[in-house]
C-alpha cells in the first residue's frame, strides 16, 4: 500500500490525501526549480498544499526573491533606463526593450527619484498651427476618430481637446448618432438639461459637456441675463420636469419643496428681490 499524507481540505465533503511519494518529488523539483509554482502544476498540486508542506519540513522558500533579482537584472544601469525615459520612451518600450516588465521599469525608475512625467496626452497644449489644422479638419466634416487619425493623437484626446476649447460636435453630427436625444435629457433626479451653443448669451452657464439645466435656462432667458451662482430656481407645483415659466419662481440660496413665494396683498408669484 503507498503511504498517504492528509491534506488539508476535502473534496466533495471527503478529505483528500496525497501520496507522500508525489509530495517527495514536488519538494525535490522546488529546491531545483525555486517555483513553487511550477513544481505544484508538475505534480498536480494545489499551491497552497506546496506552501505548507515546505514549512512543515523546515524548507525556506527563496524562489519569489530570486525571480525579483532575475527580472530586475535584465535592466541597464538606472542611468541608461532614465536616458531612454528622457528621449521619450515609455516605461513598457524600455522593459521590451530589455526583456523586463513595464512594472520593473516603475519601480526602478521611483527608487531613483526619478519623477514620471504626465501620462497621456489630454493636456497637450495647442499650438495656433495645431489649432487651425483641427478647425480645418472639424469644418471639412471629419469625425473626432477621423481627426485623431490624422493629427496622430487619440479619438478621446481629440473629444477633451474640443471640449476644453468650447467646440461641440455640429448638428448634423449629433443627429447621426444612435444616443442622440434631441438635445434634450433627464437627470437621475427628473430633472431636464439642455444642449447650449458656444456662442448662445447664456453659453457661460454650460456644464463641462455644453448642457444647462433647464429650467435655470428658462428663467435665465425670461430675464435676459445669465443667472448667478446663488440663484436658484424653485419649482412651484414640485414637478422638476414642468419647466413651464408660470411654474417657476426665482430664489436666493437653498429651498425646499411645498412651498412658494406669493404677495400678501395680492397673490401673485411674480415677484423679485430687491436690495435694502
Amino acid at each position: 500500500m503507498i503511504p498517504l499524507a492528509q491534506q488539508t481540505g476535502s473534496f466533495m465533503g471527503r478529505p483528500r490525501t496525497i501520496p507522500i511519494e508525489l509530495l517527495d518529488k514536488a519538494v525535490a523539483d522546488y529546491e531545483t526549480s525555486k517555483s513553487c509554482v511550477k513544481s505544484a502544476k508538475k505534480y498536480g498540486l494545489v499551491v497552497a498544499t506546496l506552501y505548507k508542506e515546505l514549512a512543515r519540513r523546515g524548507i525556506e522558500r527563496v524562489g519569489l526573491e530570486i525571480f525579483r533579482k532575475e527580472r530586475l537584472r535584465k535592466l541597464p544601469d538606472i542611468s541608461e533606463v532614465k536616458r531612454l525615459y528622457d528621449s521619450g520612451m515609455t516605461p513598457t518600450e524600455i522593459g521590451k526593450k530589455y526583456g523586463a516588465g513595464n512594472f520593473a521599469v516603475i519601480a526602478a525608475l521611483r527608487k531613483a527619484g526619478i519623477e514620471r512625467r504626465p501620462r497621456g496626452n489630454s493636456q497637450i497644449e495647442l499650438t495656433g498651427e495645431h489649432r487651425a489644422r483641427l478647425m480645418e479638419l472639424y469644418e471639412a466634416g471629419y469625425n473626432y476618430a477621423q481627426i485623431a487619425g490624422l493629427m496622430g493623437l487619440a479619438p478621446s484626446t481629440i473629444s477633451r481637446i474640443f471640449r476644453r476649447e468650447g467646440i461641440f460636435a455640429k448638428k448634423n453630427a449629433r443627429e447621426r448618432h444612435g444616443s442622440w436625444k434631441g438635445g434634450r435629457i433627464k437627470n437621475s433626479q427628473g430633472y431636464m438639461s439642455v444642449l447650449v451653443d458656444a456662442d448662445d448669451p447664456m453659453a457661460s452657464m454650460r456644464n463641462h459637456i455644453g448642457y444647462v439645466l433647464e429650467h435655470r435656462l428658462v428663467m435665465a432667458r425670461s430675464l435676459g441675463r445669465v443667472l448667478e451662482r446663488r440663484e436658484t430656481v424653485h419649482h412651484i407645483n414640485g414637478d422638476v420636469g414642468d419647466n413651464r415659466l408660470e411654474n417657476l419662481q426665482l430664489r436666493h440660496g437653498p429651498h425646499g419643496k411645498g412651498a412658494k413665494y406669493v404677495c400678501n396683498a395680492c397673490g401673485s408669484h411674480d415677484i423679485s428681490p430687491t436690495n435694502l
